[in-house]
């Protein structure tokens, strides 16, 4: 599946004021952990169905190299044990091909990182990691200069990547990991072509644990050479309704032949309804009202003058159902719709994923990717949005830690 980076204005992830409690005397009194870690990893590619691609790169094997620089959440703030003490940081991906001078690139991201344990004992640990950021160094379509790389259409794509890792505590700084995971670069069919770059490979990676500090220089030789997970009580969550509604733009290409409608871009715009019953410090389930409007469905009416087509023609409905998944002040966001009607080249269903950015206690930013269940890019949304919460008041005394 595709995914976009979605930050959104939303309401409390894990409350406002719980966010706000972060900055606690606890955590400046709590020293700093980094991480430094490098990868290797090496695989292959799924096809992307593309005759030129298919002959050169995607029968041979791909090299990625790889630096991260990352916190040890080890509870110096409260978010951290809700989510079993992360590795959050930035990481620095390189992807070369074979044959490194080809018409597909060889890109570099700069992405956002979190590495989420399920196991961690005291000689090995088990876990997914998770990295979404820009990626940049691709060869785009082009009509004229590049017509035979008909599987992405710009310079600036978006890398997702989800890994599972064996790691092994070598000695006090050191760490070994084996490592399995895909890769997937999309433009969210903001240019076409968009077929999408997917790969799949195995890798090992170093991980090399700092010595800890103090922002204030304060001495650490008498500290650990690794962080003892640190809990405090948090209070039981009560469960609660909230109310929200957001809005957001963007721009989608062409479903058709791109050769000769390079650089087409229709406007594509959404606005939702939601209400939604927060479960847990870190989940939440709703189901809502959506409302988008499509000015690329002229391109189903080809036999009509693009201004003849009714405006009605070009927008739709749907209810969707939805589940949050909340990191902070981030949320992953995954819903499944229906239309009210069959909409031409879409069908009735459709998926939305993406990402939320809660900016204050009522205001949130969003980015979103709605696909039909074919899984194909309809289009991106950035979105802005307000909520409500019917316990509000009884939350934020509860939650004050």
């Amino acid at each position: 599946m595709i995914f976009l980076c979605v930050f959104s204005f939303q309401t409390n992830a894990q409350s406002f004021d719980f966010l706000k409690s972060d900055t606690s005397d606890m955590q400046k009194n709590l020293p700093s952990y980094l991480v430094v870690e490098t990868k290797f990893m090496h695989g292959h590619h799924k096809t992307t169905g593309v005759d030129e691609l298919q002959k050169t790169v995607e029968t041979n094997p791909f090299n990625t190299f790889e630096f991260r620089i990352g916190w040890r959440g080890y509870g110096r703030k409260k978010w951290q044990q809700l989510h079993n003490f992360t590795t959050y940081g930035i990481a620095l991906h390189h992807v070369a091909f074979r044959p490194y001078d080809n018409i597909l690139g060889n890109p570099t991201s700069i992405s956002l990182y979190i590495d989420y344990p399920l196991l961690n004992t005291r000689y090995f640990w088990l876990g997914i990691d998770l990295a979404f950021g820009p990626a940049f160094g691709f060869k785009p379509y082009d009509p004229e200069t590049n017509t035979n790389q008909k599987a992405i259409g710009s310079k600036f794509n978006l890398l997702s990547q989800p890994n599972i890792n064996l790691g092994f505590k070598v000695n006090k700084r050191f760490d070994i990991a084996f490592q399995a995971g895909l890769t997937h670069y999309s433009n969210g069919r903001m240019r076409t072509p968009n077929m999408g770059i997917n790969l799949q490979g195995i890798g090992l990676k170093a991980v090399y644990n700092m010595k800890p500090f103090y922002k204030d220089g304060r001495d650490t030789s008498n500290l650990p050479d690794r962080p003892t997970n640190t809990k405090v009580f948090l209070p039981k969550h009560k469960n609660y309704f909230e109310f929200m509604i957001s809005g957001g733009g963007g721009v989608t290409g062409s479903f058709n032949e791109y050769e000769n409608k390079d650089d087409i871009n229709y406007r594509a715009m959404g606005f939702s309804i939601d209400g939604a019953l927060k479960y847990s410090h870190i989940s939440r389930i709703g189901i809502g009202y959506d409302v988008f409007f499509d000015e690329s469905l002229v391109e189903e009416y080809e036999t009509i003058e693009n201004q003849d087509i009714p405006l009605e023609d070009k927008m739709y409905g749907g209810i969707h159902i939805s589940h949050e998944f909340l990191i902070h002040k981030f949320a992953i966001i995954t819903q499944y719709g229906r239309t009210f009607k069959n909409i031409p080249g879409r069908g009735k269903s459709y998926m939305i994923t993406g990402f939320r950015y809660d900016v204050s206690e009522k205001l949130f930013l969003k980015i979103i990717l709605k696909t039909p269940t074919e899984l194909i890019a309809d289009f991106a949304l950035f979105g802005v949005g307000f909520s409500l919460n019917s316990l509000k008041k009884n939350d934020f005394n509860r939650v004050k830690i």
